[in-house]
């Protein structure tokens, strides 16, 4: 599994693009903490992956750009053979997903609906929203994702309000989606971010660590007292 995620949310012409750069860190506990009575079950512990934003951007640029913005973000040599590319490809189709390969990228797009299910797609994969951003919620509720030093503290506020302009909001048709609730605000950072944690979570998944149990003075030892 790769450490780095880079994903970008494109937006049609003359729209913002977001850039968003994640570092996967896997914790580390003990597996053998704790010591329990022989007649207690076995506790078990929950482990979510780490999830450090290096690296956000926003801009407003053509898409040969975009191209040469993913192309210099992952010629990093920190990034080579270590990182995983994802694009939006929702709003602009495949056209740029196709440039991207042309240019020797191996981008995987991720088409967004209002579907209930993830499907695998020759350029990816189509995810519903409301997908990428319940695995968002999940990711800020147990604090997996950081926010590295030095990032703009005025792009890390965008992503705090983008998110909180997010509302669930019910289909005639059953269910619910998820989108921004008033039309000026843009979830191109938040949708960018998304993308990122949903593919992590997806590859890496979460962990069910069992605590081992260690014998104390109340076990029957068989040696000691006999069969």
């Amino acid at each position: 599994m790769n450490d780095y995620c880079f994903s970008q949310d494109l937006g049609k012409l003359a729209d913002y693009h977001a850039y968003v750069l994640t570092e996967t860190r896997t914790k580390v506990r003990n597996r053998t903490e704790g010591v329990r009575p022989y007649e207690n079950d076995s506790e078990t512990d929950v482990i979510y992956p780490e999830i450090l934003v290096r690296w956000v951007e926003r801009k407003q640029v053509p898409y040969d750009i975009v191209i040469d913005d993913a192309e210099e973000r992952l010629s990093d040599l920190r990034l080579i053979d270590n990182s995983t590319h994802l694009i939006d490809i929702t709003g602009v189709g495949q056209a740029v997903w196709d440039m991207m390969l042309r240019r020797g990228l191996n981008p995987i797009g991720i088409s967004i609906t209002g579907g209930l299910q993830s499907y695998p797609a020759p350029y990816g994969y189509t995810v519903p929203k409301a997908d990428l951003i319940t695995t968002l919620q999940l990711a800020l509720r147990q604090r997996c994702i950081k926010f590295a030093k030095g990032l703009d503290e005025g792009i890390v506020e965008q992503i705090k309000h983008e998110f909180s302009t997010f509302k669930e909001k019910p289909k005639l048709n059953g269910g619910t989606t998820f989108e921004a609730w008033r039309e000026k605000d843009h979830d191109d950072i938040i949708l960018a971010l998304a993308i990122n944690v949903w593919w992590i979570f997806k590859t890496r998944g979460i962990q069910i660590v069992h605590k081992r149990r260690f014998s104390t003075a109340d076990d029957y030892d068989p040696l000691h007292f006999g069969m």
